[in-house]
């Protein structure tokens, strides 16, 4: 559970949990052997989900949810794998404490069954990234 600055990021959790009810009395997910665990990396006080645990056919992208630890300003975050490699990365003009962020992260991107970790944390703009 997390607290929302907004009340549609509320309304739009719901509808994200009463989808996920739905998949799962209708035997639509597919199980990982190994869950991936959510990360919280530089300045990122926590995200939601903590755990991925399966994939849904059909299911494109997976909204992940976060607060940055401290204001910073012309950063992006960014999803890493185990090995350091970024498989996503979101331009922000800023991130403070007391706004909720959210990506999607590609479905596509958690059929590498290897995968364990998945990092998301906030970094400094380069300047050939604006």
């Amino acid at each position: 559970m997390h607290v929302h600055d907004l009340a549609d990021c509320v309304s739009e959790e719901g509808e994200i949990v009463g989808r996920a009810v739905a998949e799962y009395l209708k035997g639509e997910r597919k199980y990982r052997p190994q869950s991936i665990k959510i990360v919280p990396g530089d300045n990122i006080t926590y995200v939601v989900p903590q755990h991925i645990d399966f994939l849904v056919p059909g299911r494109k992208k997976i909204k992940l949810f976060m607060r940055g630890r401290k204001p910073e300003e012309r950063v992006r975050i960014n999803l890493i794998n185990d090995k350091g490699r970024v498989l996503g990365s979101y331009k922000r003009r800023i991130v403070t404490p007391g706004e909720m962020e959210s990506v999607y992260l590609p479905e596509v991107l958690l059929e590498d069954s290897k995968l364990k970790n998945l990092t998301v944390s906030v970094g400094k703009e380069d300047k050939e990234q604006r």
